[in-house]
């Protein structure tokens, strides 16, 4: 429903719209329930014409209702909160407002000299099926700069308009451990067992050693962002009389730009090699660790520099709208890395807002209003941009 509202937006605004299926309708399991998924699918448009285009890009989908809302999420409920409108809803912030200010912006406006093209793509919020779709087409080919009104989710100082000029890469890493079974009864005494989870948890007290001392920063002026690394998950044994002998865990790492996803599975066996020459875990412990499997590739992190062009172009758009600006890198992936890899130019300028995947989710409603003259005033000076 929500694809089909924009469709019909877009197309009453001019522009070209067509859909890109992105996955078949099927049944999925969840929580217990079968449910019935339709087909999901971009929705692509384009008004004028020209030899380079304009992107903006945005998610249509959301995160799951978390516990503790206390107003119904599926409803934008307005507040006046010391002195100010905040507006509340499940993807508020993320990112139902961005759309809306994008769909404002282009309402009136006439496109010349460029092509201007709107994506909005499903799927963000789990494996961004959507824009590894669109990247398989030939839309981006014309696209020098793209626009995402995605969350400022970095270390703000100010209150000043966001600019996220990259954001950290991420993948994650299966350590998988076997061990020999043997009943429980005689755990202590039967010496040719080895116990999969004892051994699981001394190997991740190993990782998170390595977590705690592999902080890394990446700088460039006033801007910085630190990695991250934690296990976010682990499991083992079946709960029944026998020892067990299978256990695994999960690490799940950030990447700034000074690091390396390629050599990061090498130095993880280095590690693992470590804990064996260390007499950290049995010898005869069985470990394996790999890239956890994913059906879309992982996320590599991206920088623009201040210095850049688009940047450049970008900032003095937002000064000139809203006063003054503060430069961020993201903590989390997005679509945003994979435009970014592509090799273009792709900033985030969204609304002011809080509590994306949390209860009471809200979006400052002054900010959607200077957004939208943001990008009403970049949608103007585009056609001079070189």
């Amino acid at each position: 429903k929500i694809a089909e509202y924009l469709e019909g937006k877009l197309i009453a605004s001019g522009f070209t719209v067509k859909r890109q299926l992105v996955q078949e309708a099927t049944n999925v399991s969840y929580k217990g329930n079968i449910i019935e998924i339709p087909e999901r699918y971009n929705i692509l448009a384009s008004k004028s014409a020209g030899n380079n285009s304009l992107l903006f890009i945005g998610h249509m989908d959301t995160v799951d209702v978390k516990e503790g809302w206390e107003t119904n999420p599926f409803e934008a409920v307005i507040k006046t909160e010391n002195g100010r409108q905040i507006l509340y809803g499940l993807g508020a912030n993320d990112m139902k407002s961005g759309l809306a200010a994008i769909l404002a912006a282009i309402e009136d406006e006439d496109i010349s000299n460029y092509q201007l093209k709107i994506a909005f793509v499903c799927d963000e919020e789990f494996w961004s099926y959507g824009t590894v779709k669109l990247l398989e087409s030939n839309f981006l080919d014309d696209v020098i700069l793209a626009i995402s009104p995605e969350i400022g989710d970095f270390n703000r100082k100010t209150s000043n308009q966001a600019i996220v000029l990259g954001r950290m890469g991420r993948s994650e890493y299966l350590f998988e451990i076997t061990g020999i079974a043997c009943h429980g009864a005689q755990a202590r005494t039967n010496k040719e067992s080895v116990n999969a989870v004892h051994e699981s948890v001394k190997l991740q007290q190993h990782i998170i050693n390595y977590c705690n001392s592999n902080a890394k920063t990446f700088s460039h002026g006033g801007v910085s962002i630190i990695n991250s690394a934690y296990i976010s998950h682990h499991q083992g044994g079946k709960a029944i009389l026998s020892v067990p002998d299978k256990a695994s865990f999960i690490l799940d790492r950030s990447f700034v730009m000074n690091e390396n996803l390629e050599s990061e599975l090498s130095t993880l066996k280095r590690i693992v090699a470590e804990a064996y020459e260390k007499k950290i875990i049995d010898s005869r412990t069985i470990v394996s660790v790999k890239p956890r499997n994913r059906p879309t590739p992982a996320c590599k992190p991206y920088f623009i520099s201040p210095e850049h062009k688009a940047v450049k172009f970008v900032t003095n758009c937002v000064d000139s709208v809203a006063g003054s600006h503060e430069y961020g890198i993201g903590y989390s992936v997005a679509d945003e890395n994979r435009l970014a890899e592509k090799g273009i130019p792709t900033l985030v300028v969204g609304p002011l807002g809080s509590r994306s995947h949390s209860p009471q989710e809200w979006v400052d409603v002054q900010s959607l209003i200077n957004l939208t003259n943001i990008y009403k005033k970049i949608i103007r000076d585009f056609r001079s941009y070189e």
